[in-house]
């Protein structure tokens, strides 16, 4: 077998567009596991499950999409129809400003969410694995990694908590469903090596994201892009020395270092519109001349190179750019948190304090840090983490606001792109409007019909 990749040859692999609503089938077919298996529905995840419930109904009532009394009879939270049972929610539901006495009354099992999903797709059509992952949606609950009620496990909560009210203010603030939803109306792509958008024949969204993002894996490029920022990376297999060609015949001595991007994302989560906060994952392939020890940057960063998608065309050393004659095989794992797809996909996961602890707090991979400015430990807030760790400089940034500041500019970044590509839409479609329009104004293009048509 060759180690080198053929550039020329290369074809892009494109994601079966029904892989967001599998992603929630197989979320919600855990969820039920869990439910009927009597796994501990934790406190924090009583409540997250109370205020998903009640920003989902308030909306639904607010479109005129159903009633409270049709929900609770539908659900068989009590009622015939007859009476007024609505008040029964307030045990399975929980508003920004409810009281502590109200929280204390919140439901202590699961088993009654599973009945409002089916409710909610009784009442309002979609799919009852999509509802049941939006009540559900950043818990630990069903992940088979729930936290415990301890001081240790709290941290992870909370820390969830804080990051879910960030993006919240983030998102209201940048309007960024707006240009979200602006996006998806708009034919084009989206080259996530350069980072650009322009105008074509095809959908924005070619993934179809109608279910949301949490669970799936794509190429980049399938999908509008998402305002992402890195939180710490780390590497995915040990160093690799190998030989990279190129163009003419020059070789260059390399170190390749294929790492993992941990990165927050905002985008839709379980619902096309509803935006919010995910996990991404990406791989990214560091490398550097090992004789003069200066870096080499890929046309395409986040990949290793082995062809399809995940192509490498060019590399750029001292300001010099090269064109790649043969790529070096490098013997990569499996992307992680990818299920087997190539490097160049992305993955997007809910928040939830499982997931965090799991990323932060595993025992055989050191996250590093993104470490945003040369601040002094003694200079941040008090911090619930142990200081060095990624996720101590994680929870710093978040405290003091540089998270926040990193994720705004990443909103308008995209919204000023999205802006742009939607100026020249409307700039195309009046020129080949006024196009048409000058053909059906123009004087007869058959002069000899028109004699015949002038004659007495």
């Amino acid at each position: 077998m060759s180690n080198v990749i053929d550039f020329a040859t290369r074809e892009p692999r494109r994601p079966d567009a029904s892989q967001g609503l599998a992603a929630k089938r197989r979320r919600a077919e855990a969820l039920r596991r869990a439910i009927k298996g009597g796994e501990a529905f934790a406190a924090d995840d009583q409540e997250l499950v109370a205020r998903n419930l009640h920003g989902l109904i308030e909306a639904l009532v607010g479109e005129g999409r159903l009633t409270k009394r049709d929900l609770v009879v539908q659900a068989r939270v009590g009622g015939n129809g007859s009476t007024d049972s609505t008040k029964r929610l307030d045990t399975y539901t929980f508003p920004e400003d409810g009281t502590a006495s109200r929280r204390g009354r919140l439901a202590k099992k699961p088993g009654k969410y599973l009945a409002f999903a089916t409710a909610l797709a009784g009442l309002t059509g979609g799919d009852e694995s999509t509802w049941l992952c939006r009540i559900f949606e950043g818990t630990s609950f069903g992940t088979g990694a729930e936290t415990a009620s301890s001081p240790e496990e709290d941290r992870w909560s909370r820390l969830a908590d804080l990051l879910r009210q960030m993006a919240a203010a983030v998102v209201r603030d940048e309007e960024v469903e707006r240009y979200w939803s602006q996006a998806l109306t708009l034919n084009g792509s989206y080259d996530p090596v350069s980072g650009t958008l322009a105008l074509g024949p095809l959908p924005m969204d070619v993934l179809g994201c109608a279910t949301g993002l949490a669970g799936a894996r794509c190429w980049p490029g399938d999908v509008p892009p998402l305002a992402s920022v890195l939180l710490a990376d780390r590497s995915q297999m040990p160093l690799v020395a190998a030989e990279l060609i190129f163009d003419g015949g020059d070789v260059v001595e390399a170190v390749f270092d294929l790492r993992l991007e941990v990165r927050l994302a905002l985008g839709p989560v379980n619902d096309r519109e509803a935006v919010g906060l995910m996990v991404e994952f990406r791989s990214r392939l560091d490398a550097f001349n090992t004789e003069a020890g200066e870096p080499i940057v890929f046309d395409n960063v986040h990949s290793d190179g082995s062809g399809g998608s995940d192509w490498i065309g060019s590399a750029t050393i001292a300001g010099r750019t090269f064109k790649i004659a043969a790529f070096p095989f490098l013997g990569a794992p499996e992307a992680e948190f990818r299920d087997g797809c190539e490097h160049a996909y992305y993955g997007w996961e809910e928040v939830s304090p499982a997931l965090l602890r799991s990323i932060f707090e595993d025992p055989n991979h050191t996250l590093r840090a993104c470490v945003r400015d040369d601040r002094s430990p003694h200079d941040l807030p008090p911090n619930r983490f142990l200081s060095g760790t990624a996720v101590f400089h994680l929870y710093a940034d978040l405290l003091t606001g540089r998270l926040e500041d990193d994720l705004r500019a990443a909103c308008r970044e995209v919204a000023a792109k999205v802006a742009q590509l939607q100026r020249e839409a409307e700039e195309a479609w009046l020129a080949a409007e006024t196009t048409a329009e000058a053909r059906w104004t123009a004087p007869a293009r058959n002069p000899s019909r028109s004699a015949e048509a002038n004659r007495p």
